[in-house]
């Protein structure tokens, strides 16, 4: 079964997005993979469609905003099939609408018959002339809600049963520049680092690349460096740094360190998920609720998966509903807790163990990323907090998707 037609919209009319919505909801082939309710600039824009991978963007051509982000789609994203929306396509605006590179365009109102007859021809195109490039790798971060929380052995055993068990051509980025020790784990000795790829940025191409990271098997890895404070980000470097690593993976998994910071912000937001793993401790769940929070405020909590690693019962410890009812979030994954195999994978440098429980949690965990990488996650459920937890808290941005 051919897979389903991946939809962007950007429509500003509330009313029309809900319409079209309904329509599209009908299709069995169709995937409406997220809706803007503003226009975004291009670099938003750009970011938006390297997350949600579309294959057809859909927008409102009427509205005054559209001009300016038009105008430069054709640069940014070549090749990406756009589809106008107006209430009218008079000659002149059909002028417009070529001289921007759309060549279709949906008449209102809309009826079944129009968006059955647009996806199917959509999907023939698609079919006949498929995009050039292959799409870019599948970004993936873990973050942790306090130092200590186990998020470096799960980021590392995922990457390497993505690249080793499930034969996914992966890469695992080192990110937490002050505190990492995926080096150390992996014992890579003198492989280069995070920070030597932003500095040649300018320069990177595959054949350089291919130099610098470091192997563990199937997997390639670049270490944090020399573990000094970080210089200030240049979000131009990781930007080029992050095009060539997608370009030559199928996955890429980035470990964060436990603060905010500039690289893990636009980390983040570059991702498909964030793995935000806790311990079931109440100081390390307290600090995951207010993790939530500062994602709320950022606008990615819509991301977010929750991992409860070293899941025990022993008496101090909340159990899962607890730890869901304190942060607001289902614990999507639990990861079992086992010092001994954790400790020997450390001196053996390599992951845990793939035949001891925690590297079958960890198995499913990465068994999930290559399912079905295009299903939807399920909405948090609504937030209730123990009164321990409450942190103060600012506005939920949320998105609405269109088409």
């Amino acid at each position: 079964m051919p897979a389903a037609l991946r939809v962007l919209t950007v429509l500003p009319d509330q009313a029309l997005s809900q319409v079209l919505a309904a329509e599209l909801a009908r299709l069995p082939d169709v995937h409406l993979a997220l809706s803007l309710s503003a226009f975004p600039d291009l670099e938003s824009l750009q970011r938006t469609i390297r997350v949600h991978k579309p294959d057809v963007v859909i927008l409102d051509v009427e509205s005054p905003e559209a001009e300016a982000l038009l105008a430069g789609m054709d640069n940014i994203l070549p090749g990406l099939p756009v589809v106008g929306i107006a209430h009218k396509v008079s000659g002149d605006l059909a002028h417009q609408l070529l001289h921007w590179g759309i060549r279709e365009y949906l008449e209102l109102p809309v009826t079944p018959e129009k968006v059955r007859e647009l996806v199917d021809f959509l999907q023939t195109v698609l079919r006949k002339h498929p995009p050039a490039a292959a799409r870019p790798a599948d970004l993936y971060t873990f973050f942790p809600a306090k130092p200590g929380c186990g998020t470096t052995t799960i980021a590392l055993s995922t990457s390497c049963a993505l690249a080793e068990e499930l034969s996914a051509h992966t890469l695992l980025l080192d990110c937490d520049l002050a505190a990492g020790i995926v080096n150390f784990h992996l014992k890579l000795g003198h492989s280069a680092s995070m920070l030597d790829a932003l500095g040649h940025a300018e320069n990177l191409d595959p054949d350089l690349w291919h130099q610098m990271v470091g192997k563990c098997g199937k997997l390639e890895v670049l270490h944090a460096g020399g573990l000094m404070p970080p210089p200030p980000l240049d979000p131009a470097s990781l930007q080029k740094v992050l095009a060539v690593a997608r370009a030559l993976y199928e996955v890429v998994v980035a470990d964060l360190g436990s603060n905010l910071d500039a690289l893990s912000i636009e980390l983040m937001r570059e991702s498909r998920r964030i793995f935000l793993v806790t311990t079931p401790e109440v100081a390390a769940v307290h600090l995951a609720q207010v993790r939530v929070n500062s994602l709320t405020d950022l606008g990615l909590v819509d991301r977010v998966s929750l991992v409860l690693n070293r899941k025990d019962t022993c008496k101090g410890q909340l159990n899962s509903a607890e730890v869901s009812e304190a942060t607001g979030m289902p614990v999507a994954y639990s990861i079992g807790n086992d010092y001994q195999t954790c400790s020997d994978a450390t001196l053996r440098g390599a992951p845990v163990a793939r035949e001891s429980d925690i590297g079958q949690d960890i198995l499913h965990l990465a068994n999930s990323l290559r399912a079905d990488p295009s299903q939807a996650l399920p909405p948090p459920p609504r937030r209730r907090f123990l009164e321990f937890f409450k942190v103060a808290r600012g506005s939920d941005p949320t998105v609405v998707w269109r088409d």
